[in-house]
């Protein structure tokens, strides 16, 4: 009479075998999941950059340019989060149209805020909000009276929630000793040109320069803003993505 079976030698093989086998497909699902868990991240990081950008591109260019105030800049605002305020000409309650009037001059009605708030990690989200002009000065344009951190959270709207935050070490990110400066993932500059036509960026805006008296600086100057936006994220997979750009804006008005 013939005996089905295995041997005990056999059986080890097999047992072996089967293991293996798992192992790899354990490989192979872990592999695949953290590829689909970083190309998810970098889809999102981008597709919000995208959505941020398009706000900053928008209220730039409907901005008057000697408005534009920039933090951390100079030795009075070096405690303030990364922030820009500006007074807009887009109308408050819809952003695609300009308010003006029947001549085409813009009425100047609402003061832009941007600010960098903490979040957890190393990242924070970048919040827009709107205050309004005060009355009777509509007609011309008028630096913001707060600064970009005193925000009203009723008004406010989060344009970017994984903007890196500033004065922080980050290996790998952005320069070899990954050192992120005083503006983290949110740095606006001026730019200037000297004579021979060279640029340079500078934190402080030219409209200030140019109005003291006697001061040529007007010459050197452009219409320029540059923007440089730098955006993090981290995942279960060990390996965060890093999305940065820059652009530049000719703000509308003087």
């Amino acid at each position: 009479m013939r005996r089905l079976g295995f041997t005990q030698v056999e059986m080890v093989i097999y047992v072996a075998l089967t293991g293996v086998v798992f192992a790899l497909l354990g490989s192979l699902f872990k592999l695949a999941k953290n590829s689909s868990q970083n190309a998810d991240a970098n889809y999102f990081l981008s597709a919000d950059a995208e959505t941020c950008v398009a706000w900053l591109r928008r209220d730039l260019q409907q901005c008057s340019l000697q408005t534009i105030q920039n933090y951390p800049s100079g030795s009075t605002s070096k405690s303030q989060a990364p922030g820009i305020s500006l007074c807009s000409a887009l109308e408050t309650n819809n952003s695609a149209r300009i308010y003006a009037n029947d001549q085409g001059n813009p009425y100047w009605s609402n003061h832009v805020y941007y600010t960098l708030q903490p979040l957890k990690g190393n990242t924070g989200k970048l919040v827009r909000w709107i205050q309004p002009t005060p009355a009777g000065s509509a007609d011309t344009p008028t630096v913001a009276p707060l600064l970009p951190a005193q925000v009203f959270e009723k008004g406010s709207r989060v344009v970017h929630s994984r903007v890196l935050m500033p004065n922080q070490k980050l290996w790998g990110v952005d320069n070899k000793t990954g050192a992120i400066d005083e503006h983290g993932g949110f740095a606006l500059r001026f730019v200037r040109r000297d004579a021979q036509g060279n640029e340079t960026l500078s934190d402080d805006s030219p409209a200030v320069f140019s109005a003291q008296k006697g001061s040529q600086d007007f010459r050197n100057n452009t219409r320029l803003v540059e923007l440089e936006l730098k955006f993090f994220t981290d995942n279960s997979t060990g390996k965060p993505s890093f999305y940065s750009l820059r652009f530049r804006v000719c703000p509308g008005y003087d």
